[in-house]
């Protein structure tokens, strides 16, 4: 069974040289990687991404994803690009350490993915397409829709308030609140590389925390 959640938003791209046929999509697969999370709350919080069967004791990584993206170009819309995309997650877990506040709590999640669609602003000269979504009403959810295998888990490492730690969790909007793309094409669009920021941002009171993945990203197109 798949669950889904939030509404949607996300990418463009339009006009340049060569000439762009009226319109024209261009799809592909694209491969990332979650280099940097940083956590605002109430206490000082440290999130970690690991995947299934990782060993936590071993060192941490950046945190491989992968999906399909498909970009549309329009001669009647120049400065615009529709677009469709997806960051599969896949199986895997975060350990969060919110300290002596929150305690160390382990997320287990079940053949997870972010999908993301909308509309970006598109630079002819120099072939970059930028689109942000900045987080506004916590647990809202508006950057992303998700499917998942099964629903997310929660359960306590360490610490007496690891319990508390949990519930927050699991009563948080897993879908994006917030989202900022910035990719670049190559001379004939069939390929691009950049970055994109996805952002969590919920709870409240104490609970109330905002977690921004920095990714880099590299795909092709066909």
């Amino acid at each position: 069974m798949s669950y889904t959640s939030a509404v949607v938003p996300v990418l463009a791209v339009l006009a340049s040289s060569p000439a762009i046929s009226d319109p024209r999509t261009l799809s592909g697969v694209a491969q990332g990687a979650i280099d940097r999370v940083e956590t605002e709350a109430a206490t000082t919080t440290v999130v970690k991404l690991w995947p299934d069967g990782a060993d936590p004791s071993a060192g941490h990584g950046p945190f491989p994803f992968s999906g399909e993206w498909s970009f549309t170009w329009d001669d009647a819309r120049p400065g615009e690009v529709d677009f469709a995309g997806s960051a599969v997650f896949g199986n895997y877990f975060t350990i969060t350490d919110a300290g002596s506040m929150g305690g160390v709590t382990r997320q287990i999640f079940h053949d997870f993915a972010h999908h993301m669609e909308g509309t970006a602003t598109w630079d002819a000269a120099t072939r970059t397409l930028r689109y942000r979504v900045k987080p506004a009403e916590r647990d809202a959810g508006g950057a992303s829709t998700i499917t998942q295998a099964s629903e997310p888990a929660c359960e306590k490492v360490s610490g007496m308030f690891a319990k508390t730690g949990c519930s927050a969790f699991l009563g948080t909007n897993t879908a994006l609140e917030g989202l900022k793309l910035n990719f670049v094409f190559s001379d004939d669009l069939m390929s691009f590389e950049g970055s994109m920021v996805m952002t969590q941002y919920g709870g409240s009171g104490l609970t109330r925390s905002r977690t921004d993945m920095t990714a880099s990203v590299s795909g092709t197109l066909k």
